[in-house]
């Protein structure tokens, strides 16, 4: 999936989770602990201001290390 990084804990486990969702091309959480409302402890977290359930991915190229010039993503060029 990568490796991800933020400021903002709950932006970054919802990230990490839909990565994964998405890699795995279903609920791999929901598949695992049918029982479990995993979003709950992410939708909890924000309610509570620990963080944001948005989040924007960005791509970096890892030929540019360190210049957020070449960053890709959404709304960037």
């Amino acid at each position: 999936v990568g490796i991800l990084a933020s400021v903002d804990p709950v932006a970054l486990d919802k990230a990490s989770a839909d990565l994964v969702n998405e890699s795995a091309k279903t609920d791999v959480f929901k598949r695992e602990w049918p029982k479990s409302n995993w979003t709950a402890q992410l939708t909890y977290g924000a309610e509570i201001g620990l963080g944001n359930l948005e989040y924007e991915l960005i791509e970096l190229d890892p030929r540019f290390h360190g210049d957020d010039s070449h960053s890709r993503g959404s709304g960037n060029p």
